[in-house]
């Protein structure tokens, strides 16, 4: 499957990164579903809950200011400041029809599924009404095989990286919602950064706060400038940038280290975090942190 969906041992919530500076705040659209309090897990030191809504799906996670869990148009994600792109958390798949066979076959027609690895479909509580939740667990000879190796060291990825082996969860769920579809989520070892009892299925307007963005535009970057305007429109937003210096870095290649304000195309992955009161900032309308840099002048980034 995908080596970048995240081993969600959530890697030491203790890291040193460089806080952001602005005080955005999220308003997203209420549903039926989602319960509007926040859920009584305690958070991670340094956490606190928020809800999340975008690309057909409102939940609650923890948010900090060095990491975060957002929507996207593919399910959701876990951003950290200093990290390159993105860790997929949650991914819509498509299917052709409905129930657990038909997302059976939806997985074999996935990038990478090996027929070889024979598998079947569990069903296990979702512990709410209108889901359904499937556990992909080995079958046949395949089944034999990781057993025997289960017995010795742990597995944490089985079925061509969709499936539970002795480490760690991961599920899908059916919404009746939704249909047409199944979200796949990777839950880890360790208690998730979202709460996996308040995933809702939903048709609510995306929030800009919460909800990754992919966005195609003009960048300037100068002494007293680091802007991106959206194609489309005529808003010209102060950038941030969340990546490690690949923006920057990129940018540098292309005008040969001079920050002389110079326009080039870029695609970037973005959210928007309002407005900022200090510094260059304050003069824009709103600030886009940018968490990945997809490619400046149709130079396209290394994969990491």
């Amino acid at each position: 499957m995908k080596s970048y969906f995240l081993p969600i041992l959530f890697m030491g919530l203790t890291i040193a990164c460089q806080p952001p500076k602005g005080n955005g705040s999220s308003t997203p659209a209420p549903t039926e579903k989602t319960s509007e309090k926040a859920p009584q897990r305690a958070p991670y030191e340094g956490f606190e809950w928020r809800k999340v809504t975008g690309g057909g799906l409102t939940f609650w996670a923890q948010h900090s200011k060095n990491m975060t869990v957002l929507a996207d148009a593919e399910g959701a994600v876990m951003v950290r400041n200093n990290d390159a792109r993105p860790h997929r958390l949650m991914q819509w798949i498509k299917m052709e029809g409905a129930g657990p066979d038909a997302l059976l076959k939806a997985l074999a027609r996935q990038p990478g599924w090996d027929a070889r690895q024979t598998a079947r479909l569990e069903k296990a509580d979702a512990g709410r009404p209108g889901v359904e939740r499937y556990v992909l667990k080995p079958d046949g000879e395949y089944a034999k095989r990781i057993q025997d190796s289960m017995s010795h060291y742990p597995i944490p990825i089985t079925c061509s990286g969709w499936g539970v082996g002795n480490s760690g969860m991961r599920y899908f769920e059916l919404f009746d919602s939704a249909p047409g579809k199944a979200l796949f989520v990777e839950i880890g070892q360790d208690a998730p950064l979202f709460d996996e009892s308040s995933i809702t299925a939903t048709t609510a307007t995306d929030d800009k706060h919460t909800t990754l963005q992919t966005l195609q535009g003009t960048l300037r970057i100068g002494h007293e400038v680091r802007s991106f305007t959206p194609d489309g429109s005529s808003t010209e937003y102060w950038v941030a940038d969340r990546t490690g210096g690949q923006l920057e870095n990129q940018y540098d290649r292309l005008t040969g280290g001079k920050k002389n304000g110079k326009s080039v195309r870029a695609t970037l992955k973005v959210t928007d975090d309002g407005k900022w009161d200090d510094g260059f900032a304050a003069e824009y309308e709103s600030v886009l942190l940018v968490y990945e840099v997809v490619e400046i002048n149709g130079q396209r980034s290394a994969k990491q």
